[in-house]
C-alpha cells in the first residue's frame, strides 16, 4: 500500500487551486497544511494514502523527477466525469494550468511543478 506521495512546486498557491478542487471533488480532506506543504487524504484514517504537495525539502527548486507519476483512485467513473464538467473546477484547474505552462496530462501525472 502507499503511504503517500509528495510532488514538489515551485507555487504552492498556484497547485492549491489545481489540487483543492480535485481532491474536494474525491472527497478527501486537508490533513496538513502549513507554508511549504498540504496533505490530502482522509484525516481519522492512517491507512488510506495521502498526497502531498510542497516545496523541496532541500530547499531547491522543484524539477520534473524522470519516470515519476501518481495516479489517483475514484470510486466511479462519474466521479471524473463530475470533476471535468464541473465549470467552476475545470475553469480553475484551466486557470492554474495557464500559469504554470505544464499540460493536463503533466499536472496529472504529478509533475506540476
Amino acid at each position: 500500500m502507499i503511504a503517500y506521495t509528495m510532488v514538489g512546486t515551485r507555487s504552492l498557491e498556484r497547485a492549491l487551486k489545481f489540487y483543492d478542487p480535485l481532491f474536494a471533488e474525491m472527497g478527501w480532506d486537508v490533513c496538513w497544511k502549513d507554508d511549504s506543504c498540504i496533505s490530502y487524504g482522509k484525516e481519522n484514517d492512517l491507512d488510506f494514502p495521502r498526497f502531498f504537495v510542497g516545496y523541496p525539502f532541500d530547499g531547491q527548486e522543484a524539477g520534473v523527477g524522470n519516470g515519476t507519476m501518481t495516479a489517483f483512485q475514484f470510486a466511479e467513473p462519474e466521479q471524473v466525469d463530475s470533476y471535468t464538467e464541473s465549470p467552476s473546477s475545470t475553469a480553475a484547474a484551466m486557470k492554474a494550468l495557464q500559469a504554470t505552462g505544464l499540460s493536463m496530462a503533466k499536472v496529472l501525472c504529478g509533475l506540476c511543478s
